[in-house]
Formats: C-alpha cells, sequence, structure tokens
C-alpha cells in the first residue's frame, strides 16, 4: 500500500536468473553468510528439517491470541532468520500523501518484498526450511486451527516473502512502543492513525534496511533508506 511498489521486469529477472555467474554469486553469499561466526547461526537455510527445528525453537503465547517463534533457552528472544535471493517484486515505504490505507483496518497496511533463486541449493533449501517450521507450527495446536501453508510462486519461480506490519492494533500492542522513522513516513500519514489511539507503532513493527557491501575481507553493512533498496545492484 505503499507509494512506492513495483514488479522487476520478467525478461530482465530471467536474464539475471539464468546467469550462472549471478546464481554463482548468490551461492557465494549464502555460504558466506553460513559460514560466519556471527551470521551462520541465523541462516534460514540451515533449518530445513523438523528435528532441527525441535531442537533449536520454542512457541511463545504472546498476549491472549498471539504465538511468535523464538529461540529455545534464550527467554522470549524472537527467532529472526536470514536468507538470501533475487528480488522479484517489492511494495516499500516511504509512505507518501495519498497513499490508500483502510481507515478502519490500517494494520493491514504492510511493506513486503519478494525473492526468488531459482537453481540455488541454499535458496531451495530455504523453501523447505519455511515448510519445515510451519509443520512445527502446525503441531502446536489442534487440526484446522493453523491457516494452510501457502506456496507462491512467479510464473515458474518459487518465491519467498517477507512482510512487516507499518502499524498494530492498540488492542495487540504486545511489543513496546517505538518511534516512526522520518524516512518511512514523511508525510505523518502513519503518525496520524497513531495519535486516532487506534494504533501503535512498535518494536514489532520495526525494519532495518541495509546496503551489504564487500570492502576486500571485510563486510560491510549500511544503512539506506528503504526506498533506494529495489534500485541498488544485487550483492
Amino acid at each position: 500500500m505503499a507509494a512506492f511498489h513495483g514488479t522487476v521486469d520478467l525478461e530482465d529477472l530471467l536474464e539475471v536468473v539464468k546467469d550462472p555467474g549471478y546464481l554463482s554469486l548468490l551461492e557465494k553469499l549464502a555460504k558466506n553468510h553460513g559460514d560466519s561466526a556471527h551470521r551462520g547461526h541465523f541462516q534460514l537455510f540451515k533449518y530445513n528439517d523438523y528435528e532441527t527445528i525441535t531442537r533449536t525453537f520454542k512457541l511463545e503465547q504472546v498476549g491472549q491470541d498471539g504465538h511468535v517463534l523464538v529461540w529455545q533457552g534464550s527467554g522470549r528472544e524472537e527467532a529472526v532468520l536470514y536468507t538470501q535471493g533475487f528480488i522479484a517484486e517489492h511494495t516499500l515505504p516511504p509512505v507518501m500523501k495519498g497513499t490508500r490505507i483502510p481507515i478502519n483496518a490500517a494494520h493491514r497496511a504492510m511493506q513486503s518484498i519478494k525473492l526468488v533463486g531459482p537453481g540455488g541449493e541454499a535458496f531451495a533449501q530455504s523453501i523447505e526450511a519455511i515448510k519445515a517450521i510451519y509443520r512445527f507450527v502446525e503441531q502446536q495446536f489442534r487440526a484446522g486451527k493453523v491457516t494452510p501453508l501457502e506456496t507462491p510462486s512467479l510464473g515458474d519461480f518459487p518465491v519467498i516473502t517477507a512482510k512487516a506490519r507499518y502499524l498494530n492494533p492498540s488492542a495487540h500492542s504486545y511489543w513496546e512502543d517505538a518511534s516512526i522513522p522520518a524516512q518511512i513516513d514523511p508525510h505523518g500519514v502513519l503518525s496520524a492513525f497513531v495519535r486516532s489511539g487506534k494504533y501503535k507503532f512498535l518494536t514489532d513493527n520495526e525494519v532495518r534496511y541495509m546496503a551489504y557491501q564487500v570492502d576486500h575481507a571485510d563486510d560491510i553493512n549500511t544503512a539506506c533508506r528503504p526506498f533506494c533498496f529495489p534500485n541498488m545492484a544485487s550483492r
């Protein structure tokens, strides 16, 4: 629902994903992250079997009807996992004047990004990891309680979608309050909903956009404006 919505031209996307050189770079990036002492533990593709998931995660209730996936032995630290892919579609901030957000359902407005990685081993394992984690969550509830997992695709390409709400209903404020970054809400559209008292911007709504760069042997993550991110060369 943000102003910056786009779908990558299919011909351009095909040119990239069919190029062994680009796919090799994607696999190299996944391997480097997987081998990293700091990032390896957080790589989605490493959790593509059910037994590993049951040893690593647990489901924690938040409020009366909310649940989050947390690391075992960490108290209530929410599990946040990393993955890599080529950007196929995005709906990103900033929220501009005239952005159409339902007055009585502002919590449905989301920023999102869709990734593809056809032919990539790590990407395929990440897809399997999502299925395995979903199965783990289903097992915690009675049959039919959890909505069936969707298997989205873009043409023939399996897709991994990441979404985040811009706002949460005040009645479901299970996380701490946070300040809305100016680069996300430059015209105060979201702030107006917060002032109404019906919605809140929480730590659960925060999204960090970073540009990943390589400087010789050093990995560098630098903050970037979210609406610039789709225009950057994938690394």
